[in-house]
């Protein structure tokens, strides 16, 4: 069986390298949102540029907050990734 390694990623990371990143795995998942202050994790749109800019396949993933609407949550991150999902899609982390 083949194993194929995707990283995750969000701001807790304070630095990522795409391009060792794209020599060591198949992808990156990124952290869409929420923030602390914002809905829209503070490196979403950076990190997305550079998987882009690298051809590197990326998705994104919804850190899921307990205490608010699930609706709601739904709406936000689709206004954060808007029609760039990404190739390996949408994900929802539930802890």
């Amino acid at each position: 069986m083949t194993h194929l390694i995707v990283n995750d990623i969000s701001k807790w990371q304070d630095r990522a390298d795409f391009r060792v990143m794209r020599q060591k795995s198949a992808g990156v998942i990124l952290r869409a949102g929420p923030d602390r202050n914002s809905w829209e994790d503070v490196r979403f749109r950076e990190w997305r540029r550079q998987a882009e800019s690298l051809y590197f396949p990326f998705g994104n993933y919804w850190y899921y907050l307990g205490n608010i609407a699930p609706k709601l949550q739904a709406e936000y991150w689709s206004s954060v990734i808007g029609n760039l999902h990404g190739v390996l899609g949408c994900w929802l982390d539930l802890e």
